[in-house]
């Protein structure tokens, strides 16, 4: 297993206690009976997949590739935003795809330099 892998549970469950504690105090409320807890709860586990699946991409594919392949990640963020949930018109949607295709050029730039 990654040697960035050893650490990160610790690490995770001292942010979800934390987290946890804070929300309570401050809400007053249990998770379960707060809807926009629920969506911040899930986002949160969305993004320790993706931070454990970095970790398990540098040590397959080398620092450069794995921070490449993570940065593509913008790329389809992007584009579901745009798709899915309609986040542009037309007048933002122009530099948006001028910047991801300077995203998308700086990685195959990167990767076969």
């Amino acid at each position: 297993m990654a040697k960035g892998l050893n650490g990160f549970l610790p690490q995770t469950l001292g942010m979800m206690a934390g987290a946890l504690t804070i929300y309570v105090v401050g809400r007053k409320r249990i998770p379960g009976q707060d809807p926009w807890g629920l969506r911040n709860i899930t986002s949160g586990f969305i993004f320790a997949v993706a931070a454990g699946t970095y970790l398990m991409s540098l040590s397959l594919n080398g620092l450069v590739n794995g921070f490449v392949l993570t940065q593509l990640n913008v790329v389809v963020a992007t584009l579901l935003g745009v798709i899915v949930l309609k986040e542009a018109n037309l007048k933002q949607l122009v530099p948006k795809a001028i910047g991801l295709a300077i995203l998308i050029g700086g990685a195959v730039m990167m990767v076969h330099i």
